[in-house]
Order: structure tokens, then sequence, then C-alpha cells
């Protein structure tokens, strides 16, 4: 019996994970391509991430919102930040994420 009230505290514990569209990402001079699919992880108490995983973004927050209107944010900052950049200064990691974000990205 103990062993069972140990397994449901641990599965108690887990988050709750589901998929969410993002459509815009809440910034006039950047549009979308096409909708991201984000992850959102929400924990017990007041936790909530949301994560593009294909970029290694990730927003946190304690409300599903909250959470998203960070992982926008964390999208444009990279974006803009790797952009910058001359592409032959990225490494492979970088330019694959800059070539994702140019790809749903356009600049208004």
């Amino acid at each position: 019996m103990e062993i069972l009230m140990s397994d449901l505290t641990e599965i108690k514990d887990r988050p709750v994970k589901y998929n969410a569209q993002i459509r815009d990402l809440d910034d006039d001079h950047y549009k979308l391509t096409e909708p991201v699919l984000a992850l959102i992880e929400n924990y017990p108490g007041d936790t909530v991430i949301a994560s593009f995983p294909e970029i290694e973004a990730f927003g946190e927050g304690s409300t599903e919102s909250e959470a998203v209107l960070n992982l926008k944010h964390a999208i444009l900052d990279l974006y803009d930040e790797l952009s910058a950049d001359p592409p032959e200064s990225l490494g492979e990691l970088p330019k694959a994420w800059l070539r994702v974000l140019q790809r749903l990205i356009r600049e208004s």
C-alpha cells in the first residue's frame, strides 16, 4: 500500500501537458507566416511553462497566457539576436534556429 501512495504522489506532482497554437507574436512589427505549435506544461501550483522545442525557446508564468506571452517575447528576442549577427559567425545550432525563424517570421 505504501508503494501505491508514493506512486500516486509522484503522479499528482507531474505537469499536465498539452499543445497550443500561437498565431501571432504580439508585436505589430512581426507576423507569423504559419501558426507555431507550443508545448504547454502546467505544473501543480502556479507554474506554467510554454516552449517551442524546435528552437529551444521557453516562456514561464503563473498562467498559460503569461507563459505564452513570455514565449512570444523569447522567440522575437532570439530572432532579433540571430538576425543581427553575420551568418558565418553563428554555430550550426543557431544557424538551424535562424532558418526556422526566417521561415516563420516576416517583418512588417
